[in-house]
């Protein structure tokens, strides 16, 4: 009798009383990120570096990265594909930052990307991702499923490597909904499977990719036309680097006007610490118009850190605090 209550209790405490806010990342294609610093860079000429760094990067690591960087009590769990000399580096970069993560290692290398910063411009240079396997794959998507009990949210980050199985995430959004666990994609390409499949969902894109994906410019129009076409849409967020930022949830809308935030370091990550800062804020019961205005902030104030998704949470409040909100 004892042993069937605890049973019971096992399956049904957890959701009841959650211990801390989980979101778990797929992060499929890391990098590891090397950013060269120009005094001046000139195309098809010799060009020497003033400074050089190296790290862990990618989506999935630039999302979980901000999103232990807001000091919130949020538990982040990031699965992705690693392998040879460039994922060993991850690895160890990750395992001293105690990110915790999982691995389903493949034959293939991890790729490596470089950034050049200059005054006045950036360039990216970015390798060639090796495929994962079909075994690779099932494997990751086990692990990732693994994860989803204690879940409250699934963060889907960045492309699949080279030409890896193109129903990865339909294939990962079926598992979170079978756990009944709501996904946030930073993505917009081939997603109308995982809008329909999931049990709910947040989108956060920029204005070029909401352009493409709506095939209108209005940006209020096409947060309509989304939400009506998806209906389990909860929230959309929209960047558009310095200019006007939307959001919208259920029957509410907001344009955010981004203040001047001076010369810009490195804008590499930026997005993902969106991302990353507005999730923490959905998992952490926050509004999801106002948390926006933060998540925000914190994009800018990741422009001010040569590392991605790297950042000062006192800056980014400050930048918050000057953003203006105005309801549509």
């Amino acid at each position: 009798m004892e042993d069937k209550l605890n049973d019971l209790l096992n399956k049904i405490v957890p959701k009841i009383y959650f211990r801390t806010p989980k979101i778990t990342v797929l992060g499929p294609n890391p990098a590891w990120q090397r950013t060269l610093t120009f005094d001046e860079f000139i195309p098809n000429k010799i060009n020497r570096a003033t400074n050089a760094m190296e790290c862990a990067s990618g989506k999935g690591i630039n999302f979980c990265r901000a999103a232990m960087t807001t000091g919130e009590r949020v538990d982040i769990c990031l699965l992705q594909f690693l392998g040879g000399e460039n994922g060993r580096k991850v690895e160890a970069e990750l395992k001293k930052k105690k990110m915790r993560f999982a691995v389903s290692e493949t034959a293939g290398a991890t790729r490596c990307c470089t950034t050049c910063l200059a005054k006045g411009g950036m360039t990216e240079l970015i390798d060639p991702s090796a495929t994962a396997s079909i075994r690779e794959v099932d494997k990751l998507l086990k692990m990732f499923a693994g994860e989803l009990d204690h879940s409250m949210l699934a963060a889907f980050c960045g492309t699949t490597p080279g030409a890896t199985s193109p129903d990865f995430y339909d294939r990962a959004a079926e598992l979170a909904a079978s756990h009944d666990v709501p996904i946030f994609l930073d993505a917009y390409r081939n997603i109308d499977k995982q809008l329909d499949n999931c049990c709910g969902a947040y989108l956060k894109i920029n204005r070029d990719e909401l352009a493409e994906l709506t095939g209108t410019d209005d940006v209020p129009a096409a947060l309509q036309e989304l939400t009506k076409k998806h209906p389990r849409l909860r929230a959309i967020g929209i960047t558009d680097g310095p200019n006007l930022a939307y959001a919208i949830h259920g029957d509410e809308m907001a344009a955010y006007e981004i203040p001047n935030i001076g010369e810009v370091v490195n804008p590499i990550g930026s997005g993902d610490t969106v991302s990353a800062v507005w999730a923490v804020g959905l998992v952490t019961g926050k509004d999801p118009i106002k948390s926006f205005a933060l998540a925000l902030g914190a994009g800018c104030a990741n422009c001010l850190s040569l590392k991605p998704a790297e950042f000062s949470m006192a800056a980014a409040r400050d930048i918050e605090s000057r953003i203006t909100i105005t309801f549509l």
